[in-house]
């Protein structure tokens, strides 16, 4: 993935619009912050991944996993727009709050929609997955929100005007109406839990968590866009 985020780097560093353009603009672009620290984030993966496969007992393995992910994902909140202002700062550990959050988040609904819940058997299983997802979500949401609107604000330099006239405001008005809509599911799903246990209830919680899942999905890929789009006009 990290030669693939380089590409994509350059080509937004340096407005290339072809693939050979690429190449020799590689050496500059990883002369500058955001270059930089693609090495790291990329070690830090390449362990994630090893964490994950090796033949331990679980207990270490998921140590190990959470060890290197929370590597990464500082790693990962050093790099674009969080970075404009320097390193170590406070808007680099408000976007990395914003990152752990959305992993929590996001990542909990994605696995239990499209992993967990298709093989659980009985809906009293969905039901106990679904209380422990409903108040991990609930906890990473908090975090979301107020990071979230920080970031926000630092990105447009206290101007709110210029979230009218960018396409990065754009863009985050779309990703704010799918947050919504994830919200409305998931107030749903918690309505749907508080009911007396039936086949038929345990059915439809299945289909709304996976339903939110793919909003999350989309949620993910315009928060891509996002950190490769400038925050002001022009």
């Amino acid at each position: 993935m990290q030669p693939l985020h380089l590409a994509i780097l350059t080509a937004v560093m340096t407005g290339a619009t072809r693939f050979a353009e690429l190449p020799p603009a590689f050496g500059d672009v990883l002369e500058t912050h955001a270059g930089r620290i693609l090495f790291p984030q990329g070690i830090m993966a390449i362990l994630l991944a090893f964490a994950a496969l090796l033949p331990l007992p679980r207990r270490y393995r998921l140590s190990g996993c959470g060890v290197f992910f929370l590597a990464l994902s500082v790693f990962r909140a050093a790099a674009g727009h969080a970075a404009s202002d320097g390193d170590y700062t406070l808007r680099e550990l408000s976007q990395w709050v914003h990152l752990l959050s959305t992993a929590v988040w996001a990542g909990g609904v994605l696995v239990a929609g499209w992993i967990v819940f298709p093989r659980l058997v009985s809906a009293e299983e969905q039901y106990r997955c679904g209380r422990s997802l409903s108040f991990q979500s609930t906890m990473a949401l908090g975090f979301l929100f107020l990071s979230g609107l920080w970031n926000t604000w630092l990105g447009v330099e206290g101007e709110a005007k210029a979230l009218l006239h960018s396409r990065w405001g754009a863009i985050l008005a779309v990703k704010v109406l799918l947050v919504v809509a994830a919200l409305a599911l998931g107030v749903v799903n918690r309505r749907t839990l508080a009911m007396p246990l039936t086949d038929d209830s345990a059915s439809r919680f299945r289909l709304t968590v996976q339903t939110e899942a793919g909003l999350m999905l989309a949620i993910l890929l315009l928060s891509a866009w996002l950190g490769n789009t400038s925050p002001l006009p022009g």
